[in-house]
């Protein structure tokens, strides 16, 4: 890959994947409107951005996004954009059909990876895997179910290479408060959420959906699932054709998050100090 877009790149996920992308050389087009009561976190992440040759920010909202003129310039399309807290501003089908316009305007063969969520699962029982029947029982869960059927629908007819990654909950430098609510255990770190969709788009083949498992998860694989109570997601799609296993645990993680809030404070504290 040399050029990609990535919407919602000021998010949580979406900063860390441009970060990734940047690093390697490869050139971003960013899109993320720009709220007028951002957090100086916010302002920080895009600063640490915006220093890089490579990064062109546009601020548009998802109802623009078709009016970038350049798509078949780009070789992949992260779209990272439409979290649950922009789930109670726009429904469903304003959504689609922002992207519905995009992908029309993608030449075939472009890279999408679309970035769901595990809780379109719901509750199930035993190995989950990418093929398990979706029952959703979260205003997330629900909304990713309708987008993902009608992305893979949209994707086929203009002979997009569209890939699905269902992502469980997230937790690293950066990341949202309410993710501090959450069972770390369950959790991936952020930098294994970023590798399982650089490795979906680097995969180059459409209609595929991919779920990225925990260390949980894996260490449940590797013990007799029927002795299992609970549920957890199978490691067997996304190792053997994806080549992709976590590789951050718990507690590096949390190690590495902690040092990352102390250092980020020190820094609030100094620019108090100096203003």
């Amino acid at each position: 890959m040399e050029r990609v877009c990535v919407t919602g790149a000021l998010g949580f996920i979406g900063f860390h994947l441009c970060n990734r992308l940047l690093n390697e050389g490869i050139e971003v087009i960013a899109v993320d409107h720009i709220q007028k009561d951002r957090t100086l976190e916010e302002e920080e992440m895009e600063l640490r951005m915006g220093r890089n040759a490579h990064y062109h920010l546009l601020k548009l909202t998802l109802d623009s996004l078709h009016t970038i003129n350049d798509f078949n310039k780009i070789d992949a399309i992260f779209h990272i954009a439409a979290n649950d807290q922009q789930l109670l501003k726009e429904t469903v089908e304003s959504e689609l059909a922002m992207l519905e316009k995009m992908i029309k305007k993608l030449p075939a063969y472009t890279t999408l990876i679309y970035a769901s969520s595990t809780e379109v699962y719901g509750d199930q029982e035993g190995e989950i895997s990418e093929s398990a029947p979706l029952r959703p029982d979260t205003l997330l869960g629900k909304h990713k179910q309708k987008m993902e059927k009608r992305i893979a629908q949209l994707s086929m007819e203009q002979s997009v290479l569209c890939s699905i990654v269902r992502i469980p909950v997230v937790y690293g430098p950066w990341q949202p408060e309410h993710v501090e609510k959450v069972d770390y255990n369950m959790a991936i770190y952020i930098s294994d959420a970023v590798n399982g969709l650089m490795l979906a788009a680097m995969k180059k083949k459409g209609n595929e959906v991919f779920h990225l498992p925990s260390f949980f998860d894996v260490d449940c694989s590797e013990q007799r699932p029927q002795s299992l109570e609970g549920s957890f997601l199978s490691t067997s799609k996304s190792e053997n054709q994806l080549g992709y296993k976590p590789q951050v645990r718990v507690k590096e993680g949390l190690a590495k998050y902690n040092e990352h809030v102390k250092q980020w404070q020190k820094q609030c504290e100094f620019q108090k100090g100096s203003g």
